[in-house]
């Protein structure tokens, strides 16, 4: 199994329809409104263009009951989108993510569950410091030490380009397994902005 992830960016492929389809629905939409949220990331942004790369984590193999916690291997993006962006800026206005097998059809929910995720986008090797790429096993006697955000595996350079590019982003948000089928885009207007991207990386916890 491994985890793919489709980013879509305001910049390469375009298309007018979502990786994962038309599946993303607002629980609380405000049935007054003369015109609803769109969740398609090619109708939200009409007329600007609205392109995607997705890239592929390395496989994860498990077996029943195994718990799979750990910063994975970094992944290059693909060499086009990298060398179109050397040097620039690119505005981040979403991502979806799935569970795929070799063949790159979707892994069932009831055959792995996907605890929690963070994605990483990064441009250089020293962007991106593992401190511990394990679980902790000391302060055991602290009942929070195996809690979200407490122990840390990673330190990101947070230094920014020209005073306002960071080189380094993070995207972490309803990552648990109904990620799949969460809408992870942005509000017009509002992107996640990040300079020269030339890695992706996963910090994975899946039961």
């Amino acid at each position: 199994m491994s985890i793919l992830l489709f980013i879509a960016a305001t910049v390469a492929h375009n298309t007018n329809t979502n990786m994962n389809g038309d599946i993303y629905y607002i629980s609380n939409p405000n049935t007054s409104a003369t015109h609803q949220f769109n969740t398609n990331y090619y109708q939200q942004y009409y007329p600007k263009t609205v392109e995607y790369f997705d890239v592929l984590s390395d496989p994860i193999t498990s077996r029943y009951a195994d718990v799979y916690w750990t910063v994975m291997n970094p992944v290059t993006l693909p060499q086009d989108f990298v060398k179109r962006f050397s040097g620039l800026p690119v505005s981040i206005v979403g991502y979806e993510m799935d569970q795929v097998l070799l063949d790159n059809t979707s892994v069932p929910i009831t055959w792995s569950y996907n605890h929690h995720y963070e994605a990483y986008l990064y441009g250089s090797p020293h962007d991106f410091s593992v401190i511990s790429p394990l679980v902790p096993t000391y302060n055991m006697e602290n009942p929070g030490s195996k809690n979200h955000g407490f122990h840390s595996f990673v330190k990101l350079n947070e230094s920014l380009i020209h005073g306002k590019f960071p080189t380094t982003q993070l995207f972490s948000e309803a990552n648990g397994g109904e990620s799949r089928a969460s809408y992870h885009g942005y509000p017009t207007g509002y992107a996640q902005v990040i300079h020269s991207p030339k890695i992706f990386r996963i910090i994975n916890s899946k039961g």
